[in-house]
């Protein structure tokens, strides 16, 4: 069993919260009242994943479902943080692990639930802005529409997902996503 590390996620979030003050006057009230904005920071210092075989659950029980813990062999790679380069470099690869069956290339076999500790590695930072922006307008007196946008990832900064951990995978060891959203927003609230 490889020992567990002290890989902790570090997080830091911040939360902004501003209403537009109410105006005495009618007409700069609908103009200039009823907005809101709102934002968060989110920091993380990498989201922690695990190295999973897939092809392991299938050779202990055709009905056997969830992953499997891998093998690792190279224990110097215990508690890695993945960068950004994940995208087109692997920080992790197969050779690393013990294979599903064994070949000339990886004699190692894996027979076991795996000896490594979930969520043993790192994926790289996140940090992101999320902003919404909305507008009420009264229709009645307890009645009106709230008109908006949200924005996750306001910057359009690149925010890798976590690395493939499948060990038996063609893409182990690689990030494969990001995201960026935009949302519109609408609501009558009464």
């Amino acid at each position: 069993m490889v020992p567990p590390t002290s890989t902790h996620l570090s997080i830091f979030t911040a939360d902004l919260l501003w209403v537009a003050p109410k105006q005495n006057n009618r007409w700069l009230q609908a103009t200039l009242g009823g907005w809101t904005f709102g934002g968060k920071l989110y920091l993380y210092s990498g989201r922690p994943f695990s190295a999973t075989n897939s092809q392991i659950p299938g050779l202990l029980s055709p009905t056997f479902g969830g992953p499997i813990l891998a093998d690792l062999l190279d224990a110097s790679i215990v508690g890695k943080h993945c960068s950004r380069e994940a995208v087109t470099t692997p920080c992790i690869t197969a050779s690393q692990f013990s294979a599903s069956t064994a070949s000339a290339a990886n004699p190692h076999q894996q027979v076991d639930f795996g000896n490594t500790p979930p969520n043993i590695f790192r994926g790289p930072g996140f940090s992101s802005v999320a902003s919404q922006l909305t507008k009420k307008i009264p229709v009645k007196e307890s009645a009106s529409f709230v008109l908006g946008v949200t924005a996750y990832n306001l910057f359009n900064h690149a925010n890798f997902a976590v690395p493939n951990g499948n060990v038996a995978s063609g893409s182990n060891g690689l990030i494969t996503s990001t995201g960026r959203v935009l949302v519109l927003l609408g609501k009558f609230v009464f």
